[in-house]
């Protein structure tokens, strides 16, 4: 992360988050990592992420930004806050 100062550094900053895939037309799922908690699959775009979340389904291998997400719900972990204990 770093600071945007002027019109260099704004430029550099929109490749960076280009670059990581959240700037991914919205016709591109995947955005060509893999899942760290899951290597094996890949990452989806985070505009689709969100859909996901909005549609309550995941997208899964073969799905595409026409046919949407058509895999099962997305679950969730809730994880009680830590009181210093």
């Amino acid at each position: 992360m770093f600071a945007v100062e002027d019109r260099e550094s704004a430029l550099g900053a929109l490749r960076e988050i280009i670059d990581r895939g959240e700037g991914k037309g919205h016709g591109e799922v995947w955005d060509g990592d893999q899942e760290a908690a899951h290597p094996d699959r890949n990452e989806v775009a985070h505009y689709h992420r969100l859909l996901e979340l909005e549609r309550g389904r995941r997208f899964r291998p073969g799905d595409t930004a026409e046919s949407g997400p058509t895999g099962d719900g997305p679950t969730f972990t809730c994880v009680p806050p830590s009181h210093g204990t």
